[in-house]
């Protein structure tokens, strides 16, 4: 476990998850959103970024927090463990609305400082309906055709929080 994926949801708990594995591992984390997005949740131009991962993929040693699936698609080759924070609907959905509240007007260091916690209609249809029917499919597509890869699927956040306790000691 060297070069890592961490998938999943918008509130699924994908940052916070990589935060905590990264301090057990004493690994690199990279949050995509941080350097994906500008302004007012607007995406950078690919290119702009590009570089910024792929420096950060020829590490030795990674963690990357985030979908984008069709960004940096070199990570999905050059990684030997993905994990998938597949988290019901409504967990994700209530997450979403907690974090905003929690975080409006607030640094957080999974997003950029130039983005305001959002909560829109269009948002929230996203995470409650949208990703199940698209970015969930492709990713559960894609993972059960990895079988150069370990792969580990969370369904609840209990099951993450034994894990974490498990590779602490």
């Amino acid at each position: 476990m060297k070069k890592i994926i961490v998938l999943g949801n918008s509130g699924s708990g994908k940052s916070t998850f990589t935060k905590n594995l990264s301090k057990i591992t004493n690994i690199d984390a990279l949050h995509l959103d941080v350097l994906i997005y500008k302004h007012d949740w607007k995406t950078s131009e690919y290119e702009s970024v590009k570089h910024k991962i792929d420096d950060f993929i020829n590490k030795d040693t990674w963690i990357i927090d985030g979908n984008f699936l069709k960004k940096s698609p070199q990570r999905f080759t050059l990684c030997d463990t993905i994990y998938f924070l597949d988290i019901n609907r409504f967990t994700c959905l209530f997450s979403v609305i907690y974090r905003y509240f929690k975080y409006k007007g607030k640094h957080r260091d999974s997003k950029s400082d130039l983005c305001d916690e959002k909560l829109s209609k269009d948002y929230l249809k996203w995470v409650f309906i949208n990703y199940y029917k698209t970015s969930r499919k492709y990713i559960l597509n894609y993972i059960e055709n990895c079988s150069d890869k370990k792969v580990i699927i969370f369904k609840t956040r209990r099951q993450i929080r034994r894990y974490l306790k498990e590779i602490s000691v």
